[in-house]
């Protein structure tokens, strides 16, 4: 048999969500998920996890420099916490948020 020494691991997907919502706290000018139970959807594929992430920017925040650094800080973050590759992070700007 071919099984793994300590067993079948599995991560659930609050522990990914987790994760997700931590870097995007982490990003400055993103003001956090929509309040969209799908804002955050995570899917396996045959090249690893695809993250699309429904967000707010602050207003006066870079747009497209905040979504690029929000990609950039998701995928980091679950590439170190699940030891996963990621397939893509799309971020989808859905509004501003005034400070």
């Amino acid at each position: 048999m071919n099984t793994p020494p300590h067993g079948d691991i599995r991560i659930g997907p609050r522990a990914i969500a987790s994760v997700v919502k931590r870097a995007i706290a982490a990003v400055d000018g993103c003001a956090g998920l929509v309040p969209s139970p799908k804002a955050l959807v995570v899917r396996e594929t045959g090249s690893g996890l695809m993250v699309e992430i429904e967000t707010l920017i602050i207003y006066g925040a870079p747009i497209e420099a905040t979504a690029r650094l929000l990609s950039m800080r998701v995928r980091a973050a679950l590439e170190q916490a699940i030891g996963q590759p990621i397939a893509d992070v799309r971020v989808y700007v859905q509004g501003l948020r005034h400070p």
